[in-house]
């Protein structure tokens, strides 16, 4: 069964270089133009993972995590951060993030880190 992977971005040509690498995969992709839209999505869909990018318009990444790490009820869902801002780590881990990519990444990294969150957020 293919798992469902939610990818919250503001640049429109990442968000589909993402989408179409992810679907390729084999996930199915859900994806959001900012951390609202994302928080609104999310009422209504339940991802096994979010790959988000921290600097956005509205609603930061970071806030992203936030609220969703304050929100009780529900399943944890893995979150990992893409940034540029690569000196930020323990806010990001501390806000609940649980693994970050700086940018510029590999696809094939990025496509490590989100196979290593999901392992580890999968009960053995």
């Amino acid at each position: 069964m293919a798992l469902n992977l939610m990818i919250v971005d503001d640049d429109p040509q990442l968000m589909r270089v993402l989408a179409m690498f992810f679907d390729l995969e084999g996930y199915n992709v859900i994806h959001a133009g900012n951390g609202r839209e994302a928080l609104a999505l999310l009422s209504g869909h339940q991802p096994d993972l979010i790959l988000l990018d921290l600097m956005m318009p509205e609603v930061a990444g970071e806030e992203v995590v936030k609220t969703l790490r304050a929100t009780n009820g529900g399943p944890r869902i893995p979150i990992v951060i893409f940034t540029a801002a690569d000196s930020r780590e323990s806010e990001l881990m501390a806000a609940g993030a649980d693994a970050y990519i700086t940018k510029p990444f590999s696809l094939d990294g990025l496509s490590e880190v989100v196979h290593e969150a999901i392992r580890q957020a999968s009960p053995t």
